[in-house]
């Protein structure tokens, strides 16, 4: 199940603990220096950096981002495009946007559902809840799990979200497995084997990309070990379609 900071800004580093803020600020930066050292064209700046902006224009309540605010956002942001020195401009690019950043600290749930949203919008999933999407992929189901740090416990969502699957897949004869990929099945397998799921190794390789984001969204999931887990269409839908009654041991995990 896979995951992004301003959505797609962040490097492939996971955010501190310690110190999420100054990571994600430190993210932000960096691929704001790629921007103008890649773009001399101060269109083709404009937009790189709107493309990854609008969307949460889009997804944040207007409660939290008042249309307003979202004007004010655009109009100095477009101040910022002429600048030629890049330090400066990746200060003055990171001065407009405090808006979002203050909607960080103040609003961490409805930013992360943002985020969540803006993900699935990209990547064209499916959204089950806010806690699961999939997409299909020619007879397969991949199983993707949004950014969850502000939800509680996630059991009933997962369970949920099982079983909208179930029902989408017992109503398209073509899918034949449903699958997830990531260090999370590796850290925790007995989520998915106690649920039917067979779990085989990865080898990890340039391409790979984690179907779990838990993180910081397009993460390769680098230094982890990564495993696969499946189940067949017939398997699934005996666990989790019509008659299906929670497992008593579902547990929650501490990566989740």
């Amino acid at each position: 199940m896979q995951f992004k900071s301003l959505q797609s800004f962040p490097k492939s580093t996971e955010l501190s603990k310690k110190d999420p803020e100054k990571e994600l600020l430190k993210d932000v930066r960096y691929k704001l220096e790629e921007v103008f050292e890649d773009t001399q064209d101060k269109d083709q700046r404009r937009v790189k950096i709107m493309k990854k902006v609008e969307p949460f224009f889009r997804h944040l309540n207007r409660d939290i981002l008042p249309d307003t605010q979202i004007e004010e956002i655009r109009t100095a942001l477009m101040g910022c495009l002429a600048i030629e020195n890049r330090d400066q401009f990746v200060n003055k690019v990171i001065d407009a946007l405090k808006p979002i950043f203050d909607i960080i600290k103040k609003y961490p749930k409805e930013y992360e559902e943002a985020r969540a949203k803006i993900e699935n919008e990209e990547y064209k999933y499916t959204e089950l809840n806010r806690l699961v999407s999939y997409e299909k992929k020619d007879n397969i189901i991949a199983i993707h799990h949004s950014i969850a740090r502000t939800i509680g416990p996630k059991r009933e969502l997962y369970l949920d979200a099982m079983r909208k699957l179930a029902k989408i897949i017992k109503r398209d004869p073509e899918i034949e497995k449903i699958e997830a990929v990531s260090w999370i099945v590796a850290k925790a397998p007995s989520l998915f084997t106690r649920n039917g799921f067979t779990i085989e190794k990865v080898k990890k390789g340039p391409k790979l990309v984690s179907s779990l984001r838990l993180t910081s969204g397009t993460e390769k999931d680098e230094g982890r070990e990564i495993a696969a887990a499946h189940i067949s269409r017939e398997a699934f839908l005996k666990i989790f379609g019509d008659d299906f009654l929670p497992r008593q041991d579902l547990g929650e995990s501490r990566e989740m």
